[in-house]
């Protein structure tokens, strides 16, 4: 179980364990409109694709490249 997961821990879980969501009074997390919230919808807008990916950027050393994480 997670609780208050952030839009980076929840795409990099997805990545990792491909596990299925449950999402438990989802309608109070989109009450605000910030964009933490936009993230995480933009997240589950995608998910249901198989091969959907939310890319990000990720530090590779002393550098950042764009990364793919699964979203499916």
């Amino acid at each position: 179980m997670i609780a208050e997961a952030s839009e980076a821990v929840l795409f990099r879980k997805i990545q990792a364990d491909c596990p299925t969501l449950l999402l438990d009074e989802i309608d109070a997390v989109f009450q605000k409109n910030t964009p933490r919230e936009e993230g995480l919808r933009a997240i589950f807008n995608a998910g249901f694709r198989k091969g959907a990916s939310a890319p990000r950027c990720a530090a590779v050393g002393k550098d950042f490249r764009v990364v793919d994480y699964s979203v499916f």
